[in-house]
């Protein structure tokens, strides 16, 4: 068996020309050459994450029955392990095994071996650790757990580790999965679309931030959309980081007339009618119509209203034509 580490290929946008976005542009995640390096996590509690203590905190974040699993996991791993050594308890989270400063001679006195981690460097290439030496399974087993590495690419994408980590677990059974899985959601997303009609794909394409106007030809909306289904996330905007097919799915299930409606604010905003001001209030003029977005919608919805919703759309025509 293999683990392996990887380095994070971060999207740039083209707003910023940083020495990141130069490096990811030649191939590069680092500067070449460089590297970093990485020793057990030390927590505040004493104890090193070692990646095979089923007392860790971190163990606790996980839903249960993935907490038990690896519990036993670690469990049954750090045994199998501290008989391959021959040396019980040196695996423990507090065991000066963990420290990379503790002399061989300390250890030896200590454990009877001269054993002890080492330091794990990581550049701009896969990093590979065969298991099968009982040792690079040790440490595979603590990098893996260190706060500086990403359990997962997906966990990153998500947002549930800093967004300067640099490196991730890669489990490619898991990341297969995963691609099946979004080319499932993504084919099923491509059928949806392709039973819509023209006019409400239109609305989908400009509340999705697309550039479609009521003058853009059905080839190049479908086109533009099934580009944007495509991409794992969004770049840049307002849905920044989430998944396009996601807020597809969502819309499509958004009642038509809401939609509409939805539409239409999205348009207004994009026509100067509305613009937002302090706080994301939506304003016209000088004069504050709604605190939201959203509340706008939920306005011009209100069949009480339905005055304030015709003269919107009236608007909005005599803006277009004095555009054309």
């Amino acid at each position: 068996m293999t683990g392996k580490i990887a380095p994070i290929q971060k999207q740039f946008g083209n707003s910023m020309n940083t020495i990141d976005q130069q490096l990811s542009k030649n191939g590069y995640y680092r500067f070449p050459g460089t590297t970093q390096t990485f020793l057990p996590y030390k927590e505040l509690s004493g104890k090193y994450r070692t990646g095979l203590d089923p007392t860790a905190s971190y163990l606790d974040k996980m839903p249960k029955d993935q907490k038990d699993a690896e519990v036993e996991r670690i469990t049954e791993d750090k045994k199998r392990l501290e008989d391959a050594l021959g040396v019980p308890g040196i695996l423990n989270p507090t065991s000066l095994f963990w420290n990379f400063a503790a002399s061989p001679e300390l250890l030896k006195q200590k454990f009877g071996t001269d054993l002890k981690i080492s330091p794990v460097k990581l550049g701009n290439n896969e990093q590979y650790f065969d298991t099968s030496n009982v040792m690079n399974e040790i440490t595979f087993n603590w990098i893996k757990v260190h706060p500086g590495i990403a359990p997962s690419l997906e966990q990153y994408k998500q947002g549930a580790v800093p967004a300067d980590v640099k490196y991730y677990v890669v489990d490619d059974e898991a990341e297969n999965k995963q691609t099946y899985s979004r080319k499932k959601e993504i084919n099923k997303a491509t059928v949806e679309f392709d039973g819509l009609s023209p006019t409400k794909r239109k609305q989908i394409a400009r509340l999705m931030g697309l550039p479609v106007t009521e003058s853009t030809t059905e080839e190049v909306a479908y086109n533009l959309m099934d580009s944007l289904l495509k991409e794992t996330e969004f770049k840049s905007g307002s849905f920044k980081g989430l998944a396009p097919v996601k807020l597809f799915m969502d819309l499509i299930k958004t009642d038509d007339s809401r939609l509409k409606v939805k539409d239409l604010v999205k348009q207004a905003i994009t026509h100067s009618i509305y613009r937002f001001g302090q706080g994301g209030k939506l304003m016209e003029g000088t004069l504050t119509v709604a605190q939201t977005e959203d509340d706008m919608v939920k306005f011009l919805l209100d069949e009480k209203n339905q005055v304030d919703l015709i003269a919107l759309e009236q608007k909005l025509k005599n803006k277009k034509i004095d555009k054309s």
